[in-house]
């Protein structure tokens, strides 16, 4: 199975369940973008983003 096949059976299945469901892409050349230690990774503007998002979640679900 193809990782985009993988992913959008997983986002059926979330969503099957009534629960909310968000993606996001970052570019760049791995997982470890929020790393500052990495330079071949890090992305700045990525790993702002990445974070900002994290905390309006968490603000949402009263977790922030």
């Amino acid at each position: 199975m193809s990782d985009m096949a993988e992913l959008d059976s997983f986002e059926a299945a979330v969503r099957g369940t009534g629960a909310r469901y968000e993606q996001f892409d970052y570019p760049g050349n791995g997982h470890l973008f929020t790393d500052r230690t990495r330079p071949a990774e890090f992305d700045e503007q990525s790993a702002g983003l990445l974070f900002s998002r994290v905390l309006a979640f968490l603000d949402e679900t009263g977790q922030g």
